[in-house]
């Protein structure tokens, strides 16, 4: 790709960016939120087109006008949301839009065959019958890549991969990567996390404001090169201080939220303070998005009980697909900024937009989000829009945070900046927990951490837990 530029409006979220990815090698694709990653690969891969530069495969120039004519000459893109039907069989999301079908009918029996050879040659294990949306975000993602496969892709772009993965997923994800390379295929791995990307990463190429910084083989550059030329300087994060728990303000004792499902509570008993950020880990898909809900109040378990202090003011929440849960995306910002807190801006009139856009400005600035305040939420990169949500909710100042995965797509500066802000929140008074599926993360913030795993809450045998213990009580 050569001096790639597209706007959005007044936007520029490419100025001329250039990238090359070879078949047989791995190349990260690193830089702050908004630098033009996802944007930059979308191109390649036909979701959107550029408003100039050059796009070159197998040495012949091309234009990709849809994500099928991208495929049409090996081009697959995995995003963070893997877009399975979940309807749907495992079998039948592999073959969409790839069919095979001679006079109109698709036999089955032969795709079966081939998206099963797909899954042993990269040494994966998920059953073709069963139901997407049974499957866990891991196993989701997993399929997604056999569905690239499947229809041809020889150049395969996964989007944030690790997002929702924990240790073993992401060893065994790194694997499946190599294989794919091996396989001759050219793999594209978007991420902010330059310690996985000195892991799997052949080839490292930066962009910082729509442009090209840095592209080096991984042997000839180092995380410090790296993170400067993604933020423009040095950064620094020291070590969280040990909080000191206070009052407890959430009591969950022996809670089920009823069914057999891994994702099911099964006599949780935990306590949240003030004070103290407490750690969540665990793989997805183990009760995760339940305890969140549960410490939150806003589900009622099916057994067990949970008892919130009488002084515990505000509750945030903040969970791990801002687009789902916590923004109206074909809203603007400001719009955004008050949802859920109208009432304090209504007049007699309606909204007083003035004072609401007042407001959207001034957590946009203290969170360093850069947009206009009438633009559409759906505009922002994924990692404005999570800082969006969060600098809403920290704003009122609440007694109880539950935060599901707070940096997910966040580069290193920005989720620094929102660890610190966590970390602040707790020293003001409030209970923190975080649940979160990278376990550096929660040793950066947490005060102690515990883990989840098939619905229930596992205490490591020390404070802070070894890595290694971590990972063998999260594999049960």
């Amino acid at each position: 790709m050569r001096g790639i530029v597209k706007r959005f409006g007044a936007v520029t979220a490419l100025g001329g960016a250039d990238f090359a990815a070879e078949a047989g090698h791995i190349t990260a694709l690193v830089g702050e939120n908004g630098a033009g990653k996802t944007t930059l690969m979308r191109v390649l891969a036909g979701r959107i087109q550029a408003d100039a530069g050059e796009i070159i495969v197998d040495g012949k120039s091309t234009v990709f006008s849809s994500p099928r004519e991208a495929a049409a000459l090996g081009v697959a893109m995995v995003e963070q949301d893997s877009r399975l039907v979940g309807a749907l069989t495992v079998l039948e999301n592999v073959i969409l839009g790839t069919e095979d079908a001679r006079l109109g009918i698709i036999s089955k029996a032969a795709a079966e065959r081939k998206a099963a050879a797909v899954f042993e040659t990269l040494g994966l294990g998920v059953a073709l019958h069963g139901r997407a949306e049974e499957l866990a975000a891991p196993e989701r993602q997993r399929v997604a890549i056999v569905r690239a496969l499947y229809g041809g892709a020889r150049a395969l772009i996964l989007d944030e991969p690790t997002s929702l993965v924990g240790p073993r997923e992401r060893e065994s994800l790194f694997g499946v990567m190599r294989k794919v390379a091996a396989g001759s295929a050219a793999v594209v791995f978007i991420s902010h996390k330059l310690a996985e990307v000195f892991e799997a990463a052949d080839v490292i190429t930066v962009l910082r404001r729509g442009k090209t910084q840095l592209r080096r083989a991984k042997s000839e550059t180092s995380p410090a090169e790296v993170a400067v030329a993604m933020v423009g300087q040095e950064v620094t994060e020291g070590v969280a201080g040990r909080g000191t728990a206070g009052r407890v303000v959430v009591r969950i004792d022996g809670v089920c939220t009823g069914g057999e499902r891994r994702d099911a509570l099964k006599g949780v008993t935990l306590e949240l303070a003030a004070g103290e950020v407490a750690g969540i880990a665990g793989v997805a898909g183990n009760g995760q998005r339940a305890l969140a809900d549960v410490a939150a109040g806003l589900l009622r378990p099916a057994a067990g009980r949970v008892e919130f202090t009488p002084r515990l003011g505000t509750t945030a929440c903040v969970g791990d697909d801002v687009n789902a849960t916590d923004l109206v995306t074909p809203m603007c910002v400001w719009e955004n900024a008050i949802l859920g807190r109208e009432g304090r801006f209504s007049r007699w009139w309606g909204i007083d937009a003035r004072a609401a856009r007042s407001k959207a400005r001034q957590i946009a600035g203290e969170f360093g989000i850069e947009t206009r305040d009438d633009a559409s939420a759906a505009t922002l990169s994924g990692g404005n829009r999570q800082r969006l949500a969060l600098a809403r909710e920290l704003d009122e100042r609440p007694g109880l945070i539950v935060a599901e995965e707070p940096t997910r797509g966040l580069d290193i500066r920005a989720a620094a900046f929102v660890r610190g802000k966590l970390r602040e929140a707790a020293a003001g008074g409030a209970a923190v927990l975080v649940i979160s599926y990278d376990l550096d993360e929660l040793y950066a913030v947490a005060d102690r951490i515990v883990v989840l795993s098939s619905g229930r809450i596992f205490e490591p045998s020390r404070q802070p837990p070894e890595k290694a213990e971590l990972g063998r009580l999260m594999g049960g």
